[in-house]
């Protein structure tokens, strides 16, 4: 699910947080120096932060946020991003090129490589994210179905699986000993 910023609500987020969702994604767009030049000004980075923290502190799983690169960032500034991000429990990023929808917005300052996009990516696995898409073409919600299907579904199935083998186990176990023990 992906949202507004509900304002900080911490209510709100709440609400959002604990209906059901899969993924609580909410977009932090870029890095912090450039927050007031790309985003709605009623929007900015420490509260972006304030409501994935949040949202984790109420239960949700997994949580989610999207980069734009080519907005005049330098690479230091999106490795702290990653760091800050991580810090407050982030666990999906995706990384895609600015693309400018229209000229009244800002102008595109870069068009970052496929090179560049790599090393992006691979610098935020190191940091610890469970799944990154970085690339010129990726979106937002780049293969949010992928993600969710491919790497939490399979790693909840693998720990039912190992839980389930542990209890079958511990039944014929059990079945064996109430069994030679009932026997004259």
């Amino acid at each position: 699910m992906c949202y507004t910023t509900l304002q900080g609500n911490s209510g709100s987020i709440q609400q959002v947080a604990t209906s059901g969702l899969d993924v609580f994604a909410h977009n932090v767009e870029t890095v912090p120096r450039l927050q007031s030049a790309v985003r709605d000004r009623r929007a900015n980075w420490e509260q972006s932060l304030s409501v994935l923290r949040a949202a984790k502190e109420v239960g949700v799983q997994v949580t989610k946020t999207s980069i734009m690169l080519g907005c005049g960032e330098q690479k230091d500034e999106v490795i702290e991003a990653f760091k800050l991000l991580r810090g407050s429990g982030v666990d999906v990023v995706t990384l895609g090129q600015y693309m400018r929808p229209t000229k009244k917005h800002m102008a595109v300052s870069e068009f970052v490589t496929p090179a560049a996009f790599e090393a992006y990516g691979k610098a935020a696995e190191q940091l610890g994210f469970l799944y990154v898409a970085s690339g010129p073409m990726v979106r937002s919600s780049y293969r949010a179905g992928e993600l969710y299907l491919k790497n939490v579904l399979q790693g909840r199935r693998q720990q039912q699986q190992q839980q389930q083998q542990g209890s079958s186990s511990s039944s014929i176990e059990d079945g064996g000993t109430a069994a030679a023990a009932a026997a004259p």
